[in-house]
C-alpha cells in the first residue's frame, strides 16, 4: 500500500515553550491515526516526519529543506500513534513564525502526505519567553 492510499490525519500543538537565552526551544505534539493501512509509526516504523517553519515574509515553506527530519518520536495508544519532539531554533524577538508537519515513508521520503494545518509561535524576548499563537490544529490530509 502507498502512502497516497491511507488519510493521514495529524494534530499538531505547541504544549510547552521555554527559553534559553536568544533561542526558544519548544516541544511539538501530534497524533497520527493509521486506520487499517498497515504502517507503524515510531523507531524503525514505517513512517517518519518532517518539520517545516517560515515567516510571515515567506510566501510558502521550503519544502527541499525542513528545519527538522527523521522524526520518529512516536508511541501507540490504543487506535493511534501520538508523537512529540523538541525543536530548538533561534527565534527573532517579536516575529512570527509558522510551522507545519509532513508524514512520508521513512524508506522512501518521497512519498509524502501534504503538511498539516498550520501553527503559529512568537518568541517574546520583554516576556523571556514564547507562545503558541494557534493551539491545536487538526489536519486530514490525502496525500
Amino acid at each position: 500500500m502507498k502512502l497516497s492510499q491511507f488519510l493521514l490525519v495529524a494534530t499538531l500543538c505547541v504544549y510547552g515553550v521555554t527559553t534559553v537565552g536568544a533561542q526558544d526551544t519548544i516541544n511539538l505534539a501530534w497524533d497520527w491515526f493509521p486506520g487499517d493501512s498497515g504502517y507503524t509509526s515510531g523507531p524503525n516504523g514505517d513512517i517518519a516526519y518532517s518539520l517545516y517553519i517560515r515567516t510571515a515574509d515567506d510566501s510558502d515553506y521550503a519544502y527541499d529543506d525542513p528545519v527538522v527530519s527523521n522524526l520518529d518520536n512516536c508511541r501507540w495508544e490504543v487506535d493511534h500513534y501520538s508523537c512529540e519532539t523538541t525543536l530548538k531554533y533561534a527565534f527573532a524577538p517579536g516575529e512570527a513564525y509558522y510551522m507545519v508537519a509532513v508524514a512520508y515513508l521513512a524508506d522512501s521520503p518521497m512519498q509524502r502526505s501534504l503538511s498539516s494545518n498550520e501553527i503559529a509561535h512568537r518568541y517574546n524576548s520583554a516576556e523571556g519567553g514564547g507562545g503558541g499563537g494557534g493551539g491545536c490544529f487538526v489536519n486530514m490530509a490525502h496525500p
